[in-house]
């Protein structure tokens, strides 16, 4: 993803998002939102995907779940963002 689209990403996240100890979940999450959180300063959060190549190492010092986002195993109510 180019440098425009990143920034763009990370100023909306970091304007909607304001408490940076909100729970969050990702889904359908990749490396640049692992890096996007992360640099913002973000601590609970979960991403989730269907990738079976990637490990729960891959997302430290975030959560990882392999999830389908159309059938989550989470309760409702989980998180404060999704």
């Amino acid at each position: 993803m180019d440098k425009v689209r990143s920034h763009f990403y990370s100023k909306v996240v970091d304007e909607l998002i304001p408490d940076k100890n909100a729970s969050i979940l990702i889904c359908g999450g990749g490396e640049l939102d692992k890096n996007t959180f992360l640099e913002l300063g973000f601590s609970n959060v979960t991403v989730s995907n269907l990738d079976e190549r990637m490990h729960k190492d891959s997302y430290h010092p975030f959560n990882w779940s392999f999830e389908n986002a159309e059938n989550l195993s989470f309760e409702d109510e989980s998180f404060d963002y999704t």
